[in-house]
């Protein structure tokens, strides 16, 4: 299987996740940010970041899923 380049990864990233913007620095870190966030989506974060496109995935995914009481609401 050939290797996918960083950008290829990227807008698989995107497809996934069309309301963030995914970025790859140039020093090798994987950011997405969103914004700006609905009043019902406050207290989460506006970006996330991760050393790896999975790990990113991970973030995510934690960060959109619906927020029930007691886990990470104030």
């Amino acid at each position: 299987m050939p290797a996918r380049n960083d950008g290829d990864i990227g807008a698989q990233l995107k497809a996934e996740f069309p309301e963030w913007n995914i970025i790859h620095s140039s020093e090798g870190r994987w950011w997405a940010t969103r914004g700006p966030l609905a009043r019902d989506e406050r207290g989460k974060p506006g970006s996330v970041d991760a050393d790896t496109p999975d790990d990113l995935r991970r973030e995510i995914r934690e960060w959109s899923a619906p927020r029930t009481p007691g886990r990470g609401s104030t």
